[in-house]
């Protein structure tokens, strides 16, 4: 009931602010929206400071306590809330029962989670968001209807009532033998188990919360060792992930402006009778959350609340953008926007807003509980404060649509973190929660939730993450450039063609001098700590561009993020390299270009619909996301092995291979291991030794080979012009779906590459990919010398530009652009695969640049077809050098590689 009393705090601003913002304002002054943002987000803002007391008065005061004092400044802030003519009073009242509701958080989630028998603890956990939602749902049904005084009187019976009807509950028993109080633990288990319950299982369940205290009091921990401590870690990284979710999926956002947003959508329903329905529907979900997730479980609950947010997020964004950017008639769907945003609230409550606080009872030892769910809610607070505090400047300057969009992409990134890092707690005690997340034996904690659902293999994957916050940049460039070309320039000016192509190749050439960091990196620090470290220029260079007014700056930032891609490529491909078995090397390589790809789709799909400002700010997520997830993946054994830790390099091959895999074929792979890297390091090498020494020789001539038809085959210009070439076409196709429909075919592509690379082999797809891309390029090449030399009528043809387009986005990824990456981590022994990752990235980033920078010029000079066919010949003769030059590494561990490699008189490439 002490969530009901705080969550009318929340939700009071949706009907209040509409009458505090408008000419007869109930404290005699009109609130601007600057104001109106203050008042609304004030609250949150108060939970902040307001957990340092909550820790506090739970540890010291108890449960129970602490819960029966917030009552105080959540009842006594109602009745000044009634009468004040402030706007700072406002701010400031609501800023003290913010500080309340940091006690109902963390004393509630605790006392819950320590009170339930673990077989309804689930159930029990949800009702505090099914009586949040009875005080959400009061104040949107009554706010409309009373006045602003009476409104905030009759909230204040809730806490009142709350604090008469609690002191007559027990004590958490957790607690009482925690001080001490045994003979009132014991009471306190009679009256929650029932009377009926035999004397024989109190005594079993005492015993069993004697022993986990004592051995939590004797690991007693501050807060910095909290967030310090491994053992904390995995719990700590989980609770984030889910509030991270819960606070940005935008629902305290929407919970504070629900009359505003369907006031401002114009919809055919009332804004009062529409918060009704969105007040009612959200119970019934609620109570569903609380039958399903003791059946259900948490992680699939979470997931499929997320992605259904996702859903009316995303309908709701296409309404507004419909409504207020294109103008366009929408009378026949203004129903649209009070059914999405009642979709959402029925999915929202059913996981993502309901079981973070189910899983803060859940995943914290006794002796960290209190600091554990005060420190979540003080970060959850923080994000809580910006999301409502930032939602109407961000929805005025750049539309509703816009921040609906950015809530509906973190619900994306959300359903994927839980799939992957969130663990099963259903059915499960404390003791075997606390035991699996301390098991040192784990994969990892991504693998150790994905081990009933997939192989593995693919725990890999999440190095490659780090690939599709690179390819952003590349693809950025696609919809960008249309918007800094025009007349309506977002940056103010209107870039020339020259300057164009200088800001779209400018990314590539940052990764030419990022490759001589790089490669020093990976040597000196590890694969892990360089991929870690690339996050940053990747990230924050998106800050930048969002708000840049020079041309100059956005090449510099561009550069910058350049410097990050030639971390990525030369980290990634050596950790996947390293990490992975032979059998599956080859999948796992190529999931390098499958998130590359995402990562171009993800522009190419929302750039062109969102603004300028909103896409760059949406691109930082990526990096982020990507940091915080590869921070719990192991570090490559080979590297362990070089630096002399070998205990730590059999710890992560234990975690790579898997728990199933027997201690003797863990100690032959570390043998092998050692071995390669023991020979290897006989034989360390220079950039000069790589260049010139004949034992090298063929690999390098291999990978010069495939760089070459990688980044001639045009692939990097296409990708950073899809829109200026479809929309140079006149093709019938508009460029904006042109471009969606080109990001959505490569993923397909991509996978089937996956599938197929460690079954066909490397060198077949190569060959087929080549041909297949110099078919198209021909075809589009055609087309254009059609339509722009000839001059002759192509409408029966102008389907054929994004056909072509199409064709070349599916070959390409099948092999010309994927599997260099994958023969990068296995042509090269340990002591010169960083110099060799590196330089070959260095190599193709010369190239990679040339490409994009000239493609304007060239195109504009000589035409589109000219660009297009020296594509094509560059793919036929890439074809006809993997034929002849190319080995087959299918299947053949390193040794095995560069014994074929090294062995004098053979030929490069394979004679059966």
């Amino acid at each position: 009931m002490s969530n009901a009393s705080a969550a009318m705090y929340l939700t009071w601003s949706s009907p209040a602010l509409l009458q505090l913002t408008s000419d007869n304002s109930p404290i005699g002054v009109k609130i601007s929206e600057e104001e109106g943002s203050w008042v609304a987000s004030s609250f949150l803002l108060g939970s902040v400071p307001g957990c340092f007391f909550a820790v506090w008065s739970v540890e010291k005061l108890g449960r129970k306590a602490a819960l029966l004092i917030s009552a105080l400044p959540l009842g006594l802030s109602w009745f000044a809330i009634a009468f004040t003519k402030s706007v700072l009073a406002l701010c400031i009242l609501r800023f003290i029962a913010g500080m309340a509701l940091a006690i109902v958080i963390t004393g509630a989630t605790t006392y819950n989670g320590e009170i339930a028998d673990k077989d309804i603890r689930g159930k029990l956990g949800t009702t505090f968001n099914i009586l949040r939602l009875v005080g959400s749902l009061y104040v949107l049904c009554v706010g409309p209807f009373v006045s602003y005084k009476a409104l905030a009187l009759s909230c204040s019976v809730f806490p009142i009532t709350f604090a008469i009807l609690f002191y007559f509950m027990p004590e958490s028993p957790y607690f009482l033998v925690k001080v001490g109080k045994k003979d009132a633990a014991r009471d306190s288990l009679i009256r929650l188990l029932g009377n009926n319950t035999s004397p024989k299982a109190i005594e079993e369940r005492l015993i069993e919360i004697e022993s986990l205290i004592e051995y939590d009091m004797r690991n007693r921990s501050t807060l910095w060792e909290f967030l310090s401590k491994e053992e904390y870690r995995r719990s700590l990284i989980i609770i984030i992930g889910v509030k991270s979710l819960q606070q940005l999926s935008g629902a305290t956002a929407i919970d504070s402006y629900t009359q505003t947003i369907i006031e401002t959508s114009g919809s055919s329903i009332s804004s009062e009778i529409s918060s009704i329905i969105a007040g009612l529907v959200q119970l019934p979900a609620a109570f569903l959350a609380a039958v399903l997730v003791d059946r259900m479980g948490r992680k699939p609950l979470m997931i499929i609340s997320a992605l259904g947010c996702a859903t009316a997020l995303i309908a709701e964004g296409v309404y507004f953008y419909l409504y207020k950017v294109t103008r366009v008639d929408v009378s026949l769907i203004s129903w649209l926007p009070t059914a999405s945003l009642v979709f959402y609230l029925v999915m929202n409550p059913l996981g993502v807003f309901t079981l973070p606080y189910v899983l803060l009872g859940e995943l914290f030892a006794t002796n960290i509980k209190g600091i554990a769910v005060s420190s979540s809610q003080f970060y959850g607070g923080i994000l809580g404060f910006l999301v409502i505090k930032f939602f109407q400047p961000i929805s005025s300057k750049w539309g509703m649509h816009t921040s609906f969009w950015i809530f509906a992409a973190v619900c994306i990134v959300g359903a994927a973190f839980c799939f992957l890092m969130q663990p099963e707690t259903k059915g499960k005690t404390f003791a075997e929660i606390q035991e699996k997340l301390n098991n040192k034996r784990k994969l990892s904690i991504i693998a150790a939730c994905m081990i009933d659902t997939a192989t593995n293999s693919y725990c890999f994957d999440t190095a490659t993450m780090s690939m599709a916050s690179a390819a952003m940049y590349l693809s950025w460039s696609s919809p960008a450039l249309l918007q800094l070309t025009s007349d309506n320039s977002p940056i103010g000016i209107k870039l020339t063609a020259e300057e164009g192509s200088w800001v779209a190749s400018s990314a590539t050439l940052g990764t030419i001098i990022g490759c001589l960091f790089a490669v020093w990196l990976v040597n000196k620090f590890g694969c892990k700590t360089t991929l870690l470290i690339s996050a940053l220029p990747l990230g924050l260079p998106w800050f930048g561009i969002a708000f840049a007014r020079s041309v100059l700056v956005l090449c510099t930032l561009r550069f910058i993020a350049g410097i990050g891609l030639a971390l990525v490529v030369t980290g990634a491909t050596t950790y996947i390299g390293e990490v992975a078995d032979k059998d599956i090397r080859g999948r796992l390589g190529t999931a390098l270009n499958i998130l590359k790809l995402v990562g171009t789709l993800y522009v190419l799909c929302v750039g062109p619909f969102v603004s300028y400002e909103a896409l760059a700010l949406s691109c930082s997520v990526l990096p982020i996301t990507f940091a915080i997830i590869f921070y719990f993946m192991p570090e490559s054994p080979y590297y362990l092995i070089k630096v002399g830790r070998k205990d730590a390099a059999k710890e992560n091959l234990i975690r790579l291979l898997g728990n199933n895999t027997s201690q003797t074929a863990i100690e032959e792979r570390l043998l092998e291991i050692e071995l390669v890297v023991k020979h290897d390091m006989k034989n360390r090498s220079t950039l000069w030794a790589f260049l010139s020494s004949k034992k090298y020789r063929n690999s390098l001539i291999i990978i010069i080979g495939v760089k070459t038809l990688q980044q001639l085959s045009g692939a990097t210009a296409i990708d950073s012009y899809t829109q200026t070439i479809i929309e140079a076409s006149g093709s019938s196709i508009s460029s904006e779906i042109s471009s969606i429909i080109a990001g959505l075919v490569q993923l397909p592509a991509a996978f089937l590459a996956a599938g197929l690379v460690d079954r066909m082999g490397r060198k077949p797809l190569m060959i087929i990919s080549a041909l297949g891309c110099a078919t198209a390029l021909i075809a589009e090449g055609v087309y254009f010398y059609l339509y722009k030399v000839t001059l002759i009528d192509v409408s029966m043809i102008s389907w054929l530009p994004a056909v072509a387009l199409v064709f070349y986005l599916v070959m390409n990824p099948l092999g010309v652009f994927t599997l260099p990456y994958v023969l990068l981590g296995e042509l090269f022994a340990t002591n010169i695969k960083g110099i060799a990752v590196s330089f070959s990235h260095f190599y193709g980033s010369i190239i990679g640049f040339l490409v994009i920078k000239f493609f304007q010029p060239i195109s504009i000079k000589w035409g589109m077809h000219t660009t297009f066919w020296i594509f094509a010949t560059a793919c036929i003769l890439g074809a006809t050098f993997c034929f002849f030059v190319q080995p087959e590494t299918k299947g053949k561990t390193f040794t095995e590689i560069q014994d074929k490699l090294n062995r004098k008189g053979k030929y490069l490439s394979d004679k059966d």
